[in-house]
């Protein structure tokens, strides 16, 4: 999760980079921007597509407490389960 004004100061990484390595990670990326007088959120919202999370945008630093409720809700109920049978393939298995 990034929380940033969007404004970049200088990174070097690229958002192909950035997805790049999350997806090597199997991490999905959220990014918040928080408004100020260089608020920019394209950068933000880059690193969100490209790496299969989303953008959300605050107007002020008491929206971020809904916003990190938003997300930690999404977070607590997002799980992946994978299980690998030692049962030859087309084998009926009783779970």
């Amino acid at each position: 999760m990034v929380l940033s004004d969007g404004h970049d100061y200088g990174s070097t990484a690229t958002p192909a980079k950035i997805a790049s390595d999350a997806g090597i990670a199997h991490a999905r990326l959220f990014t918040v921007g928080l408004r100020s007088s260089l608020f920019d959120p394209k950068s933000l919202e880059s690193i969100a597509n490209v790496g299969s999370g989303e953008y959300l945008g605050a107007a002020s630093p008491k929206a971020l407490a809904a916003i990190y409720r938003s997300l930690g809700d999404q977070l607590a109920n997002a799980y992946t389960i994978r299980y690998l049978s030692s049962a030859p393939a087309g084998a009926g298995v009783k779970v």
